[in-house]
């Protein structure tokens, strides 16, 4: 327990002014949600590829393969090193959801350009992997995923950023300290498009969306739309969401998740002109509102995927338990006292808990 602490992280942890011993005394470190990650980011995301590596122990394809059950299970592991206030519990799951799929994705495709067996990973495990990557559905699948992330967007090439694996939260917050305020989408998207060596944007649709960005602003500006003495107090998000088509799959371009923590915390009033408080209010009860509806969304993919297990594994019982009657119907003799192999003990359970 507390191999994860590191300076930085939020503003205001929660045993300030606090009176409850339990709280005072926890040495779990704080975090909040930020997007779709966490904030501070790094800790989290390390202690995720850890309960990867310490509890992988079946050929699940992906995260969504996983069972629930298994899930709960690591996150239990990731709640004895962390800790939030209890409103902030239904989104840190969702995170912890959203960054366990990329992270084991990003692992899985490690592995299968090394081509070797991680120590992580079991040998009946990798043999069974191996064996479901080699599969014709499987290969198909990569090549379409590898043409959809490939495919040209408006004519302007595929999306690139110079960010590497350090998420848009990170630099936000790096940003943020070095600027002693909250940086732009602009400001942020050039830390993270564009090569800081030579200047030079990183593909043609990056530059293309500075420079949109830039000729939309002076327009509004020059016409009063936007400033204190406008009708319209349109802030900087705005203007680069409308520019660069909006959402797209939860993320804004040239801001990655941070479009969730723009608009729905008090970092959007950092976008606004001050006398525009009661819009930055609405729409603040608007990103939440959108925000709420995201969470439903993935709670019921999430209930659906275990209908889904439910099904199968329904299934499996009744080909064992037909399986088991054509055996006892071809015995002529069967003996009373004949042990039940693992499998079997593994239906009879299941068979009790349904039934």
């Amino acid at each position: 327990m507390g191999r994860y602490n590191t300076l930085g992280g939020p503003s205001r942890p929660p045993e300030v002014g606090a009176t409850d011993p339990a709280t005072a005394t926890d040495k779990r470190q704080y975090i909040e949600p930020d997007g779709d990650n966490f904030n501070p980011s790094r800790p989290p995301i390390h202690m995720i590829r850890d309960i990867i590596k310490n509890k992988y122990d079946a050929p699940y394809l992906s995260w969504k393969k996983i069972p629930k059950p298994v899930r709960d299970m690591w996150f239990g592991e990731f709640q004895k090193e962390f800790r939030w206030l209890p409103e902030y519990s239904t989104r840190i799951r969702s995170n912890f959801e959203r960054r366990g799929a990329t992270r084991l994705r990003d692992m899985f495709t490690d592995i299968r350009k090394s081509g070797q067996r991680p120590n992580w990973i079991g040998e009946g495990v990798w043999a069974d992997l191996s064996s479901a990557w080699a599969t014709p559905e499987f290969i198909k699948m990569r090549e379409q995923n590898k043409q959809n992330r490939a495919s040209d967007c408006g004519g302007l090439g595929s999306s690139l950023h110079t960010g590497g694996s350090v998420p848009h939260t990170e630099h936000r917050r790096r940003l943020k300290e070095h600027l002693g305020r909250e940086p732009t989408p602009l400001e942020l998207h050039t830390r993270t498009h564009q090569h800081q060596a030579d200047q030079q944007w990183v593909d043609e649709k990056s530059k293309k969306a500075h420079d949109d960005f830039l000729r939309v602003r002076e327009s509004r500006q020059s016409t009063g739309e936007g400033s204190s003495s406008g009708s319209a107090h349109t802030s900087e998000y705005q203007t680069w969401s409308e520019v660069v088509g909006g959402r797209q799959r939860g993320r804004v371009y040239g801001m990655g998740s941070q479009a969730f923590a723009i608009e729905g915390s008090s970092y959007t009033s950092a976008f606004h002109d001050p006398s525009g408080a009661e819009e930055s209010v609405s729409e603040r009860v608007a990103a939440l509102t959108r925000e709420i509806e995201e969470m439903k969304r993935v709670q019921a993919r999430e209930i659906e995927e275990m209908r889904k297990a439910q099904n199968e594994m329904q299934a499996e019982l009744q080909s064992y338990r037909a399986g088991k009657q054509r055996k006892k119907d071809q015995q002529e003799q069967p003996s009373a006292d004949s042990e039940d192999t693992d499998d079997d003990k593994m239906f009879i359970m299941f068979d009790e808990c349904i039934n």
